[in-house]
């Protein structure tokens, strides 16, 4: 522009000290301001990175700590749903030698276990192995194997009447078995006292964390009361089946003292009448063509038989003999 003439040229000094100077601290003063708002930013920008880098693993720990949190809870909730799933199984059962087969047998598959045993007092008192699924019979043969009181977990478990595992206790496993890498004894906390306990052990080495331990121990409650159960209902069908025994013999022998001391045999009647008929042996086993017979049962005790005859060229129907189990049936009652 200054060339083509379109802008005048300035009328100014070639040299001027007062230009030139202040020019100088112009660009000197411009220059500094540069530098320094380049070191803010730079030390912002490492602050920045900094924080970021921190937001970073903080991120990381918390992601894994929420992945372990989350596995976690997932296996406390297969543990959950294994001992629900057991305890459905257990509670159908009814005899306690059949609970505690299958108590080892499903903590074991269930829970990915090596091995699962059951201890219970005997009569002395001894610890005594009642149970077990996994356990090395030659090495500790179930019918003679006794486990000592005061010498490992399972007696500690037993005395303070509080699940153990060796994680949280320093106690040895007098029966452990070969590949055991870790174990736990979990306490039968019955209704008023400790039954025994059940002894566990597994390859891995922190397969009883506080969680699965707590829940076995739930488990194991469970199980204790099953067993009192099922020992219970053994006592009252002994109580009641001797009682019906009992009831039964004299009920028998009640009816053999009124037979006697009535002189009489039988009772019979046909186109005669109804006549009394002198004793004489009977045999029921006796099968006949034109005869059937029911016997007379009183409260589980047969007392006498209904002998009915037909003539000889006719047989019994189903429907007939139907009513002749019907009218005996009445004929107990009321003689009962």
């Amino acid at each position: 522009l200054f060339i083509s003439a379109t802008i005048p040229l300035p009328e100014l000094e070639q040299f001027s000290i007062s230009i030139w100077g202040g020019t100088t601290v112009t660009l000197v003063i411009v220059t500094f301001t540069i530098i320094l708002s380049i070191g803010v930013l730079l030390v912002n920008l490492n602050k920045t990175i900094e924080e970021r880098s921190l937001l970073v693993g903080r991120a990381a720990e918390q992601s894994h700590l929420l992945e372990t949190q989350h596995d976690a809870l997932e296996r406390r909730s297969n543990a959950l749903e294994a001992s629900a799933k057991i305890s459905r199984k257990l509670a159908a059962l009814v005899t306690s030698q059949d609970i505690l087969n299958e108590i080892t047998h499903l903590i074991r598959e269930d829970f990915m276990l090596n091995s699962a045993a059951v201890f219970l007092f005997d009569a002395n008192r001894d610890l005594r192995l009642a149970s077990s699924n996994g356990w090395n019979e030659q090495a500790y043969p179930p019918d003679s194997f006794v486990l000592p009181i005061n010498e490992d977990i399972v007696g500690l478990a037993i005395i303070e009447a509080q699940a153990y595992s060796n994680i949280d206790s320093d106690r040895g496993l007098k029966a452990a078995l070969l590949g055991t890498n870790s174990y736990a004894a979990i306490p039968l906390r019955g209704r008023s006292d400790v039954m025994g306990a059940l002894l566990l052990q597994s390859e891995h080495s922190k397969a009883f964390g506080a969680g699965r331990v707590s829940i076995l121990q739930i488990l194991a409650d469970q199980t204790a009361l099953l067993i009192e159960n099922a020992e219970l209902f053994a006592k009252q069908e002994s109580a009641l089946e001797a009682e019906r025994r009992a009831y039964g013999e004299i009920t028998q022998a009640a009816w053999g003292e009124y037979i006697e001391s009535q002189k009489f045999g039988a009772y019979l009647r046909d186109k005669n009448g109804l006549t009394s008929v002198p004793a004489e042996p009977y045999d029921p086993s006796a099968k006949q063509r034109e005869s059937e017979k029911i016997p007379i049962t009183i409260r589980g005790k047969v007392v006498g038989y209904s002998n009915a005859h037909k003539p000889k060229d006719r047989a019994w129907t189903n429907s007939e003999r139907e009513l002749l189990r019907i009218l005996a049936s009445r004929l107990e009652s009321a003689m009962d």
